[in-house]
């Protein structure tokens, strides 16, 4: 009898963990965002991901940049730097930008960036590629391979000797 209960656990598990790596790695779909942003014109100026993605060595999420960090540079007006006029347009109102998030985990997937920028020191590149040259909104998942994968997770931890017990990634 145990040994059919540990058989049975142990084909759930593998059925859990092969729709979670099927489910995990398909295209992620392109969603618009409400203001036009080039990652390489403010990377060209030595600005820090950190200015405008905040919460990247606190906590899980990095957050998407508040109209605040824009308006640190930017003018409702339109002076220099030279602001575009979907951008004014939230300065003004002092709203905030109703960013379109691109990459988005399952609810089953804990992710933290603290854990991967802060402790293990991979930079950005390292899981988004080049986001640097973007000189477009990242409208879909920015990884590597332009899509979102446990492959590509799996890999990277086997790579660098992190933990792949599913525990540690899923919930």
């Amino acid at each position: 009898m145990r040994e059919l209960l540990g058989r049975i656990l142990s084909y759930a598990v593998f059925g859990i963990a092969a729709y979670g790596a099927i489910a995990f790695s398909w295209p992620v779909p392109e969603v618009p965002q409400p203001v036009g942003f080039s990652h390489a014109k403010h990377v060209n100026l030595n600005i820090d991901c950190q200015a405008c993605h905040t919460g990247v060595l606190e906590g899980a999420q990095a957050r998407l940049p508040s109209t605040k960090a824009c308006a640190l540079c930017h003018r409702a007006d339109g002076g220099f730097p030279k602001t575009p006029g979907d951008l004014a347009g939230f300065i003004a109102e002092q709203e905030e930008i109703p960013w379109n998030q691109a990459q988005k985990m399952p609810d089953h997937v804990y992710f933290s960036h603290r854990r991967h920028v802060k402790n293990a020191k991979l930079g950005c590149e390292s899981c988004h590629g080049d986001v640097a040259a973007a000189a477009q909104s990242i409208t879909r998942a920015y990884l590597q391979t332009g899509e979102a994968g446990m492959t590509e997770c799996i890999n990277c931890h086997q790579q660098r000797n992190a933990s792949t017990d599913c525990l540690a990634c899923h919930r």
